[in-house]
This record gives C-alpha cells, structure tokens and sequence, in this order.
C-alpha cells in the first residue's frame, strides 16, 4: 500500500481521498503549503516518508505547488506529487517541467483519485 500525504483545505477533496483510500493517508494541517520537503517531512512527525504527496494550492498559488514540487524532484525524486488543479491545460507543461507525476481536478470523483 502507498503511503499518501494530503495537503489539502477542501473538506471535499479530503473526503474524497478518504473514499479513494479507505481511510489510509495523513492530512497535513491546513494553511500554507511548505516550503521544502524538510518542512513538510518535519509536519509528519514520526510517520514514515510518503510514496505520494497530493498538493491542493488552490488556483491562486499553483505557482507554489510548483515550486515545492520542484524541490521534491530535486531532492526526493522517488516521491511521486499530484498537483490537484483545475487549471490542467493552462499549468500542464510547467507541471511536467516541475516533476509533478499527475494532475487530479479538484472535483475527481473516487475512481479517478484511485
């Protein structure tokens, strides 16, 4: 089983990787995404280096999921990100450039979060 990291505020999306997962992920707290892996890894605690980090910016901050997604290609490039956007087509290539391994819309039903 993957290990997955949710960084999210919509109780929607959350929900819905609740379904997708059966419960079997860990929620970051809300509020701004960090800044580098070493923050994000320092929010987990004592839990294990996920597989997958699931980032939700919101449309105003793609550029930030962006960025971290760029350092966890640079640093951890056996961690799989998904960028959850519904901006696909505008963000598409520069998701590609930045490591992100897919792109979830952030109304994805449970098979296409699974």
């Amino acid at each position: 089983m993957s290990r997955i990291v949710l960084a999210t505020a919509s109780t929607d999306l959350l929900q819905g990787v609740r379904d997708a997962t059966g419960g079997a992920f860990l929620a970051l707290p809300p509020g701004p995404l960090p800044t580098d892996p070493a923050h994000l890894f320092a929010q987990l605690g004592d839990a294990p280096i996920p597989d997958v980090i699931v980032l939700d910016s919101g449309p105003a901050r793609d550029q930030e999921a962006l960025d971290l997604a760029v350092h966890f290609q640079e640093q951890c490039p056996a961690i799989a990100v998904v960028l959850v956007s519904d901006r696909a087509s505008e963000i598409g290539l520069a998701a590609m450039r930045a490591g992100v391994r897919d792109i979830l819309h952030p109304e994805a039903q449970t098979t296409e979060i699974r």
